[in-house]
């Protein structure tokens, strides 16, 4: 194994690149760093890029076997006059020593981060550390909002438009609460928070569940630059931050079996109709969300006798979820059969819409999503339900007559879609209290004497 003596200087942060003297290191090593460190690091030079004069620009290639990200050196020769062996200009370019020294420097601070967040334990992915070397940093580290936009950006360019939406408009919130687009990481503390929180209460007036949802979007974006070895989890500022329980736990709304089978029972037409239906479909399949209903394709459903199989792809998490459909959701199908040579979709819900790019396609599914949500509450309404019915209510309907019937969390899990048991566990918490008001009741109060 590599003795490694590194100075003191190791451990303090280095600044952004062009400001940096080179640290004098004192390495034994008998191999490479790849040893050390999972992160490879190769200077290279971009031949497909070459300008007018037939120079090249040189990169700094990161890659931990997962991803690949390149950082310019701010040099460029032609191919002739550099040596990929090395990775360094050759000695006959009249400015070799100026850009080696460049190379040099820029590489040995990429080695410095990687080394550093080692030590600390915490992982730094190729995206950060470009970031990093770019000198995208605050004097307290890297900028919160810098990084939020590029997680956004990310987002989008996944097709994850509806959570990108969601993160932006947050973002947004939070700067014109602070009056400036840009904080480091270290600026973002428990006093922060709660100003935040108390400014959409008193202020904006938010309700406390906008409030801790608001928030809990800026907790998702700091656990995500943990996630990448930027920030070191054990520094959340939201360990010190809970929200109220009672705004956590709100008891979610839900149908019983008996009320949806009185929504399915009402003689319908036209959109009502198809409200009412998608509504159902989504119940029978176990919860599936409002943008999966609204873009089902047939390609996603396979008949098998008597019976269809559903798989396909969920938009909110990219999870993978497959299930027998029940004859109930079979039978809502049949309605739609005649649709299945001329459209893709199973459902007309997004007909005539043009759901060419992603963020049309975001429109479109808000939009409509809100109308139906109206429509259903007056179909409710007429099947003599006085509760508050959207479309998501489909899928605390299904979660709790599942779990009401005795249905396994590993099931329940699997039908729902969810990655974790822990998170179906979390799931249902809200949807607990009236089965322990009646196991525990039951037991203390015993039988009549």
């Amino acid at each position: 194994m590599p003795q490694i003596r590194p100075n003191s200087h190791i451990l303090k942060p280095p600044e952004p690149y062009g400001v940096q003297e080179i640290p004098d290191f004192t390495f034994t090593y008998t191999f490479t760093y790849a040893v050390i460190v999972a992160v490879k690091i190769k200077p290279v030079l971009v031949q497909h890029k070459v300008d007018a004069e037939g120079r090249a620009p040189v990169w700094l290639r990161l890659s931990d076997g997962r991803a690949t990200a390149y950082v310019s050196v701010g040099v460029r020769v032609r191919p002739s006059e550099w040596n990929a062996r090395t990775g360094r200009v050759r000695r006959s370019h009249p400015d070799a020593e100026q850009f080696n020294l460049l190379i040099e420097r820029l590489e040995q601070q990429a080695r410095q981060l990687v080394l550093r967040a080692r030590l600390e334990g915490r992982k730094l992915d190729v995206r950060t550390l470009k970031l990093l070397l770019r000198g995208e940093q605050e004097p307290g580290g890297l900028d919160f909002f810098a990084f939020a936009r590029r997680e956004i950006e990310a987002l989008r360019a996944k097709g994850q438009a509806f959570l990108a939406e969601k993160y932006e408009v947050t973002v947004r919130k939070f700067a014109r609460f602070l009056g400036r687009d840009h904080l480091p990481f270290g600026g973002l503390t428990p006093e922060l928070l709660r100003a935040f929180e108390l400014h959409m209460r008193t202020v904006l007036g938010n309700r406390e569940s906008t409030a801790h949802k608001t928030l809990a979007v800026l907790r998702a974006i700091f656990n995500r630059a943990a996630g990448a070895g930027l920030v070191s989890r054990s520094k959340s500022p939201f360990q010190a931050w809970r929200p109220e329980s009672k705004a956590r736990h709100r008891p979610k709304e839900r149908l019983t079996l008996e009320e949806v089978r009185r929504l399915e029972a009402l003689e319908l037409s036209g959109l009502d109709a198809l409200v009412r239906d998608a509504w159902c479909f989504a119940f029978y399949a176990v919860g599936m969300r409002w943008a999966d209903v609204a873009l089902l394709r047939w390609d996603s459903l396979q008949e098998e006798g008597d019976d269809w199989r559903l798989r396909y792809v969920q938009r909110k998490t990219g999870v993978v979820k497959e299930l027998r459909l029940p004859q109930p959701a079979v039978r809502i199908l049949g309605r739609y059969l005649h649709r299945r040579t001329a459209h893709e979709r199973v459902f007309p819900i997004l007909d005539g819409y043009r759901l060419d790019d992603p963020e049309r396609e975001r429109r479109a599914l808000s939009s409509r999503c809100a109308y139906f949500n109206k429509r259903l509450q007056a179909i409710a309404t007429r099947a003599g339900i006085t509760k508050h019915v959207t479309f998501h209510t489909a899928r605390h309907s299904a979660a709790d007559v599942l779990r009401k019937a005795g249905v396994s969390l590993y099931a329940l899990s699997r039908s729902l879609g969810h990655s974790s048991l822990r998170i179906t566990e979390a799931y249902l918490a809200a949807l607990d209290a009236e089965a322990v008001d009646r196991e525990v009741t039951s037991v203390l109060e015993g039988p009549e004497p």
